[in-house]
């Protein structure tokens, strides 16, 4: 599974609520990253990361 699917309901709502805390930092610390690499707002930054941009294409 690639690391941007994670961002999508039905796949997340598999995870044990452990793995969903984990996920949710993982993804928040990720978004945070690119927006200041890229020096683009949070928001821009996270809607590249669902969308598979920006490095989360990766396999988790």
């Amino acid at each position: 599974m690639k690391l941007f699917e994670m961002t999508q309901i039905q796949n997340f709502k598999q995870l044990s609520p452990e793995q969903q805390r984990f996920t949710a930092k993982l993804i928040n610390i990720e978004v945070k990253r690119i927006a200041k690499e890229k020096a683009i707002p949070e928001e821009k930054a996270y809607w590249g990361f669902t969308h598979g941009l920006y490095g989360s294409d990766r396999s988790i």
